[in-house]
């Protein structure tokens, strides 16, 4: 399906199990040596410029520009932690910005920049 995709999209995204579906096989998401690769196999294959993977632990995205996507997946990340805060009733008092992240996913990140 991505093959008829290609040519009309820029950006393809996924979420960790789907990142191991295209793969073939199980990996821990938290190991940027098993991430790396997989990552590379989804943006060769696709043939999609810019790969977004989100996952429980972290949001990246891989590929042409990259990097001008950093302020989107934090904001991304945010407000679907939110969401899983506070369900539907999202609203100014909802602090999730500020809390502390989880100390793998900080580990996690530093490792994949």
């Amino acid at each position: 399906m991505h093959e008829q995709l290609c040519p009309h999209a820029h950006i393809l995204s996924m979420n960790e199990d789907e990142l191991q579906e295209y793969i073939g096989r199980r990996i821990d998401i938290l190991d940027p040596d098993a991430v790396i690769p997989a990552l590379e196999t989804v943006h060769k294959n696709s043939g999609i410029p810019l790969v977004l993977v989100h996952s429980a632990a972290w949001a990246l995205a891989y590929g042409h520009n990259a990097g001008m996507m950093r302020a989107s997946l934090e904001g991304g990340v945010t407000m679907a932690a939110s969401r899983f805060r506070s369900g539907d009733d999202i609203n100014p008092q909802v602090q999730t910005a500020a809390m502390a992240p989880k100390a793998a996913a900080v580990t996690f990140c530093q490792q994949m920049r």
